[in-house]
């Protein structure tokens, strides 16, 4: 009798799992995202530097439910984010400098859906993307300088299915490969800056809600 139960259980989780990511269903979704970080770094043997930088992301996504609970899909994004640079010399004195830039990004991305009950899936998303930026010092306005970004992430996160048509998820960092190709306007000679393989699990946090169609 108990296996009997046992197998009915794991029977009805199986159709469950089943119905939140069947496939062909349209995920339609809106997300937010917020991120910090913080360095320090000697410039030289007289001046040393610290840095920290906020930035906040949103965009749209749309989504295909393929088998086996996979989701192909893309999202569009607005980035906003401040850096603050403070350098010190070794008398005491100390200079800042104030950073700020809006970018947009497109992001091709491969989700894998592992649900642990009906309401609840664990999730690993890998995607790719790329970003164009402007920057401009404020102690300097005249000058703005251009960059084009390319990542590669891959991000853990859960999802909640309150219903059967909504999802609402949180993501928690990741692993990311970055490069930045850097243009200024007094100077036209591109210079490629490769940041590598870097794992952000603490200062990362996102947040999306997604509408299910046809599922």
């Amino acid at each position: 009798m108990k296996k009997l139960l046992a197998a009915a259980v794991f029977a009805l989780l199986g159709t469950g799992a089943f119905a939140q990511t069947s496939q062909g269903t349209v995920v339609v979704t809106g997300g937010l995202s917020f991120s910090t970080s913080t360095s320090e770094s000697t410039l030289n043997d007289t001046i040393s530097q610290k840095s920290s930088g906020t930035a906040f992301r949103m965009g749209p996504s749309i989504g295909y439910m393929l088998g086996n609970n996979f989701q192909l899909g893309a999202a569009l994004g607005y980035t906003h984010s401040t850096i603050k640079n403070i350098q010190f010399n070794s008398e005491g004195d100390s200079h800042e400098l104030k950073t700020k830039a809006n970018g947009f990004a497109i992001r091709p991305y491969l989700k894998k859906y592992f649900m642990l009950s009906e309401q609840f899936a664990l999730t690993g998303q890998l995607s790719a993307g790329l970003s164009f930026y402007k920057r401009k010092p404020d102690a300097n306005a005249d000058s703005q300088q251009k960059s084009t970004s390319f990542d590669v992430a891959l991000a853990p996160g859960i999802t909640y299915f309150p219903s059967d048509k909504l999802g609402i998820s949180a993501g928690f960092g990741g692993l990311l490969y970055n490069q930045i190709v850097k243009k200024t306007e007094a100077n036209d000679t591109p210079v490629k800056t490769n940041s590598g393989l870097s794992i952000s699990l603490e200062d990362a946090l996102s947040f999306s809600l997604s509408y299910y169609i046809n599922r």
